[in-house]
């Protein structure tokens, strides 16, 4: 089971806006028990172990201006940074399997210091530029869908779009109450379209038989996915 992307992402929006001061730390602890897949969450430091509140709090105590989250990294397995003047420290997401669990929650989440990256990862783009590629790669797969079967994907992604859209308000976009109203329209659209993973995922699908209408639809797939990376990055930056 690939834990979900969004998880960091909601982290780095709750933190800034903690480290804004527009929330407190306590409404972060309230939220987290909401996440699915995740029982717990940690920060280790050496052979010490941190609550979100407290961590948060040496953050600021550190002079952390925002968090940032490096969406160069393996699905699932994004980069969180405490971004500050004159330091940066790296926090790695691992996840843990929780023994014996017989449903969700299956996954601990917790978050250990590694060495600070060679480079900041670049500036998110906008939530509105990002926002109309993801609509542009949507679009592209329902039109597709038109003409080829793509079984019960079309219908899918046509329901994505309207999200996309803000034709329908579908989902819960996981970020503070303070994120501009594109912002969470973005982060609710991206989550629904993150469709890759294993079986029975977008990526199981089978190759189209006419070879311009594959050729399309893995284009409008690579952009799917490029796009709902840089989803992850501009709601958490600007969440």
């Amino acid at each position: 089971m690939r834990p979900e992307p969004s998880f960091a992402r909601s982290l780095v929006a709750w933190g800034n806006a903690c480290l804004r001061g527009t929330l407190s730390p306590d409404e972060l602890d309230r939220w987290w028990p909401r996440t699915r897949f995740v029982r717990t969450l940690g920060f280790r430091d050496g052979d010490r172990a941190l609550g979100p509140q407290a961590w948060l709090a040496e953050r600021q105590a550190d002079g952390a201006s925002r968090l940032r989250l490096d969406a160069r990294g393996i699905v699932g397995c994004e980069s969180v940074l405490a971004c500050a003047d004159a330091a940066v420290s790296a926090w790695r997401q691992r996840w843990d399997r929780i023994p014996d669990a017989k449903e969700a929650p299956w996954f601990d989440a917790v978050f250990t210091r590694e060495a600070p990256p060679s480079e900041l990862p670049p500036p998110s783009r906008s939530a509105d530029e990002v926002l109309a590629e993801l609509t542009n790669a949507l679009q592209g797969l329902v039109t597709l869908s038109e003409r080829a079967d793509l079984s019960h994907w079309g219908s899918y992604f046509a329901r994505v779009l309207a999200v996309a859209r803000g034709e329908l308000v579908e989902g819960d976009s996981l970020l503070p109450p303070t994120a501009a109203p594109e912002v969470h329209q973005l982060a609710r659209a991206a989550n629904l379209a993150d469709v890759f993973g294993g079986m029975g995922s977008w990526n199981d699908f089978e190759p189209l038989r006419d070879p311009a209408s594959e050729s399309e639809r893995e284009r409008c797939s690579s952009l799917l996915f490029t796009s709902t990376r840089a989803a992850l990055a501009a709601t958490a930056e600007q969440g």
